[in-house]
């Protein structure tokens, strides 16, 4: 689905509820060929790198690695979608391909984006979530509490999701978003889901012999400034200062993309 044919009840959706599926934003043919390179990343070491959770293989900043799956990061369909949703110009914070093994039955803790990110003027940020394969209920979609973006000022441990409870993946002793709607999205090899950097969200285990591949680009607005709260890596070596704004080479403007990455 190319960016025109978001309509505006879609664009409406995804601003009330925090997140949205958008079929089709790459081929099935595009997603069995950066599938089969982000094995072949993931695979690469004795075990790869894990993610926090420690349930999911990950390699962070591909974009600056590996020109096939740089070609994925800054596809031009999945910048444009994102800069529809978020009705502001984006660029690139960073990307990552993320695979849970076969037979994984570890949960990503439900947590949001944003109070992670050393990051100020942002509320627009958002993560396009491009599955590289079919990825049903069983193999570990995505699912997120709706509507949970409102709350941006949650206490670090819920946010972030380190109390016990939302390590195990429950959001009901949280009282501001308990009784919001949880909906898991399985997606077909193409499509995507976007949501905002303050909408919970949590992946399920993977119950299937195969490995559940994705790829994230999470963007935030061109506008947005560096805010050293916490450290985070793809930013803290380049001598910025608090309130500066981000530079265009390390974090490119998705206006750029089409020029910078041509799809296969």
């Amino acid at each position: 689905m190319a960016a025109d044919e978001v309509t505006h009840e879609r664009v409406e959706f995804y601003r009330r509820y925090g997140a949205i599926k958008v079929p089709g934003v790459i081929s099935r043919d595009e997603a069995a060929e950066f599938r089969a390179v982000a094995m072949e990343l993931l695979l690469a070491g004795p075990t790869g790198e894990l993610d926090r959770d420690g349930v999911n293989h990950q390699r962070v900043q591909v974009w600056k690695s590996n020109q096939t799956l740089r070609r994925l990061t800054m596809h031009p369909r999945v910048g444009a979608v994102a800069e529809r949703l978020a009705g502001v110009p984006l660029r690139l914070w960073h990307d990552d391909i993320i695979a849970k093994p076969p037979y994984n039955e570890g949960p990503t803790r439900p947590h949001q984006d944003m109070p992670q990110w050393p990051l100020g003027n942002a509320p627009q940020a958002l993560t396009a979530w491009v599955a590289l394969q079919d990825t049903s209920v069983e193999m570990g979609c995505m699912t997120f509490a709706m509507g949970s973006q409102r709350w941006s000022d949650l206490p670090k441990e819920i946010a972030q999701g380190h109390r016990a409870d939302i390590a195990k993946g429950s959001l009901q002793g949280v009282a501001e978003i308990a009784w919001l709607p949880r909906i898991m999205i399985p997606l077909e090899a193409g499509d995507c889901t976007f949501h905002n950097g303050y909408t919970f969200h949590m992946a399920g285990a993977n119950s299937t012999d195969e490995w559940r591949v994705a790829q994230r680009a999470a963007m935030v607005e061109a506008t947005a400034v560096y805010d050293p709260h916490l450290p985070h890596a793809v930013i803290d070596n380049l001598g910025l200062s608090p309130g500066d704004g981000l530079p265009d080479d390390a974090f490119p403007l998705v206006a750029g993309w089409a020029e910078t990455a041509t799809p296969s």
